[in-house]
């Protein structure tokens, strides 16, 4: 008896530390992620002031391109906060838009992440104008810039990089194609360093949802 008490105590002791490290831990990314929001603001406010006295067309378009990406920063930083006072995860909002518009903003921003490198980027869709999918917009935009943001980090400049977007069967596939010297025999072997995303189509009468 006198072992399961201390065992007991020392359980008691053990959550009661871990429950005050993960406390703090949510303390400091908060702080932290209010503190981003202030480079931010600055950006964004110079960024906003060029806009008003640039007359250059392309550096009008820069510019704006600066902005939004700010408000999208803002809009993480402030989930990021949500995240670390409420000790819950992400909340999804899922709404029907269309996949081909959905690409055309995930190529601009891949543009835009190209920047001055010399990197071709290709966007081959094959699916249908009307195809619709249910999606946490912000949340699938995210990801897919993710994954495109770490093959141009591997991608050397005179090369290309390609997402090729196919409808068969009733499935769409993604597929992003880079230049880099992908991964070595060794790493291949490894099942976290690489990964299949399969997502399945709907037909709904003339609209196909994709869920």
């Amino acid at each position: 008896m006198d072992s399961l008490d201390s065992l007991r105590r020392n359980l008691k002791k053990s959550l009661t530390c871990q429950f005050e490290q993960e406390k703090r831990k949510g303390e400091q990314i908060s702080a932290l992620a209010h503190d981003i929001k202030i480079p931010i603001t600055v950006i964004k406010g110079n960024a906003e002031l060029l806009n008003l006295t640039q007359k250059d067309e392309n550096a009008l378009d820069y510019t704006n391109e600066i902005i939004e990406a700010t408000g999208e920063i803002e809009h993480y930083t402030e989930l990021l906060i949500e995240v670390s006072k409420n000790d819950q995860s992400i909340a999804l909002h899922k709404e029907k838009s269309n996949v081909n518009k959905f690409l055309h903003v995930i190529e601009k921003d891949t543009l835009s992440s190209i920047g001055n490198r010399h990197i071709h980027f290709i966007l081959d869709i094959s699916i249908p104008k009307k195809l619709m999918w249910n999606i946490d917009f912000s949340s699938m935009k995210r990801a897919f810039m993710n994954i495109i943001i770490n093959a141009l980090e591997h991608t050397p400049d005179e090369t290309s990089l390609s997402l090729q977007v196919h409808f068969k069967n009733n499935l769409a596939s993604f597929v992003f194609t880079d230049s880099g010297n992908g991964f070595s025999p060794e790493a291949l072997k490894k099942p976290q360093n690489y990964f299949i995303l399969i997502i399945k189509v709907e037909v709904k009468q003339v609209i196909m949802v994709l869920d």
